[in-house]
């Protein structure tokens, strides 16, 4: 009988390390795909308002990422909005990992014509990298067509 509970005790440690892990990156994922259903709101909102110009400015050393609707003609804030991956989990933090987030800039500003900038044949679009405490790391990847996905290093768009 002590045989069989130190064998379950055993087993329910593993089970839970592994659980929190999973909880982990669970988290980074859907931290992810919440920038990511921002940055197609920001596309939406510029389709149906041409008169507002909206840009997402990630800022690395803050961990957030702010979204500002502007008007065109006046230059007058409409709309301002912080948020910050870590509200999922602490330690998930934007990770530029020296790249200038992969190349895409730190700001993506979207077009009433429904594309994403930066852009252009030289830069097709970029990508926003996450990271949890554990190293897991998640891509917010966009081109300047305006198509916005998530992939994890198992994934063949990483």
């Amino acid at each position: 009988m002590c045989l069989v509970m130190v064998l379950l005790a055993i087993i329910a440690a593993i089970a839970g390390l592994n659980l929190q892990s999973y909880t982990m990156n669970r988290n980074l994922k859907t931290a992810a795909r919440d920038i990511a259903s921002d940055i197609y709101l920001c596309r939406e909102n510029a389709i149906t308002n041409p008169d507002t110009s909206y840009t997402i400015t990630f800022n690395q050393g803050s961990n957030n990422y702010v979204i500002t609707g502007t008007d065109t003609t006046s230059g007058a804030i409409k709309v301002t909005q912080t948020k910050s991956p870590s509200a999922f989990q602490q330690g998930i933090v934007i990770d530029t990992g020296g790249i200038n987030l992969d190349d895409g800039g730190t700001t993506i500003t979207c077009q009433a014509r429904g594309t994403l900038n930066p852009g252009g044949i030289l830069n097709p679009g970029g990508a926003i990298r996450l990271k949890n405490s554990k190293g897991y790391m998640v891509k917010i990847k966009y081109t300047t067509t305006g198509r916005i996905y998530t992939c994890t290093p198992s994934d063949p768009c990483y």
